[in-house]
């Protein structure tokens, strides 16, 4: 049965996804995780022939291969383009990589983020409430990361202090602060409701 031919936003979407795919399958390789790259974006349907079809179409300018991409922030933002994860790039690798302290922990992160983000990023193209919401979980982590970008981290000290900063700052903001508000609001209703019952 002969498909018929995508419109643009089709071609846009079709391109974004086999963008996370390359920078996937690359990433794996450069983690040591598999490296036949090339039957890796095969196995996508993402040859460097239809790739290259697609951009041409979306008139996308060719760009060279970056080390590894952002998955689950390029699939909530709709795009590889977008601001936050230009951002993300640069940090990466402007900052991390000029390290050997940030490339081993890139190195360890992508082994670990790589096994999980394509499946997330899927279902965010496919599932529009679940994409706002994860973009909206984001925020505070991109807020923190985009911070690095305007620090001078040029040695290897500077790279793990900052580093280990940002992490424990993320830790507070994901893991300590929400209970410790739930913990209180639970706190705040029970007082209530005992006021109450008292009354």
């Amino acid at each position: 049965m002969i498909q018929p031919p995508m419109v643009y936003g089709d071609e846009k979407q079709e391109l974004d996804r086999c963008i996370d795919r390359m920078d996937y399958c690359e990433s794996r390789c450069i983690s040591g995780i598999v490296c036949q790259y090339d039957q890796c974006i095969e196995d996508y349907g993402c040859e460097e022939q239809y790739v290259k079809e697609l951009k041409e179409k979306t008139g996308m300018i060719d760009e060279q291969k970056n080390k590894g991409g952002c998955l689950i922030a390029t699939a909530a933002h709709g795009t590889e383009l977008s601001i936050q994860v230009q951002q993300l790039r640069e940090l990466r690798d402007n900052k991390l990589m000029q390290t050997d302290v940030g490339t081993s922990f890139m190195d360890s992160f992508n082994a670990v983020y790589y096994s999980f983000s394509p499946t997330i990023a899927d279902y965010q193209r496919e599932n529009p409430i679940f994409k706002e919401m994860v973009k909206t979980i984001l925020i505070p982590l991109l807020t923190t990361l985009s911070i690095l970008n305007g620090v001078e981290m040029d040695s290897e000290e500077k790279v793990l202090i900052y580093g280990v900063g940002i992490i424990i700052v993320n830790i507070g903001i994901y893991f300590i602060i929400p209970p410790t508000l739930i913990w209180k609001i639970i706190k705040i209703n029970k007082t209530k409701r005992l006021i109450t019952a008292k009354s």
